[in-house]
């Protein structure tokens, strides 16, 4: 009996269990580097600002660290009189004050006034009309004088410093995180290579808060290095997307020519490759 077609029997069987084919995306074919739109001005801004607020309280506290470091160096002992003396409850423990005192003194050949915040001790015997001296600062803006006898004045703040180099250093992981690596991914779209990337695995990690991080493991075989080759790695998404992310779903990875340990997967990016129309008009344009 004759068979009802002429194909193999081998591509009857094997069809099925083929792997499902993947097409690149079109904007990918490109060679590299590709043009790569911008992300929104607000985007940015908000990025730069939410970084800011990370260097500010370390900030704060060199300024502080450095304007008593120049009135311990350059200042000199002046006399003073109190003005006026206060205390308060403290928000913290209603059963602690809070002591300060009003002052002024001669700072070069005028009359300045400060206040400053002393110990309970201090604050019984500097009575209004009372003399005392102070560390005057140069006549330098944003500088304080310093009780003479003020203990905490004359000893180096090392936790102050050690807080604020620590402020410094914390900072500047977040500003990695939330700047660098959107830019290392931006480079990534503009010159990475393409190649299909299939989900292995999908992980969920949860801080000590409670916060879920969803990410997902996938392969690939980067075609510089060889077939042979296959390359892991891993992609925070969103929780909708992680949700709607299959394994053994077939993505376009991006990974970088000289390294492809660095790669990432386009379609979860935010940041699009400007098309050739437009791309060429711009370029008229310029």
């Amino acid at each position: 009996m004759k068979p009802k077609s002429n194909l193999p029997l081998t591509w009857t069987l094997d069809a099925p269990c083929a792997p499902p084919k993947h097409s690149i995306e079109p904007e990918l074919r490109r060679p590299p580097p590709r043009k790569v739109e911008k992300a929104p001005l607000a985007e940015r801004g908000f990025l730069v600002l939410f970084c800011l607020l990370f260097f500010f309280v370390p900030f704060k506290i060199l300024i502080s660290n450095t304007q008593i470091a120049l009135t311990r160096l350059a200042g000199h002992d002046v006399s003073a009189h109190v003005i006026s003396r206060h205390q308060s409850r403290s928000n913290v423990d209603p059963n602690d004050f809070i002591y300060s005192v009003e002052y002024r003194y001669l700072q070069g050949n005028r009359e300045a006034t400060a206040s400053d915040f002393v110990r309970e001790a201090q604050y019984r015997t500097l009575e209004p009309g009372a003399q005392f001296f102070v560390h005057a600062p140069p006549s330098l803006p944003g500088l304080s004088p310093y009780l003479v006898d003020d203990a905490q004045f004359h000893q180096i703040d090392f936790e102050s410093w050690l807080g604020m180099l620590a402020g410094f250093v914390g900072a500047g992981f977040v500003a990695c995180h939330v700047l660098v690596q959107p830019l290392r991914a931006r480079r990534l779209i503009e010159n990475g290579l393409p190649s299909p990337a299939t989900i292995m695995d999908k992980t969920v990690s949860k801080d000590n808060e409670g916060n879920a991080s969803y990410f997902l493991c996938y392969k690939f075989s980067p075609g510089a290095v060889g077939a042979d080759v296959v390359i892991q790695g891993e992609q925070e998404v969103t929780k909708q997307e992680y949700e709607d992310a299959s394994l053994g779903e077939i993505l376009t990875v991006l990974y970088w020519p000289h390294n492809s340990t660095r790669s990432t997967l386009y379609r979860y990016q935010s940041l699009r490759i400007v098309s050739e129309a437009i791309r060429q008009r711009r370029d008229t344009w310029d």
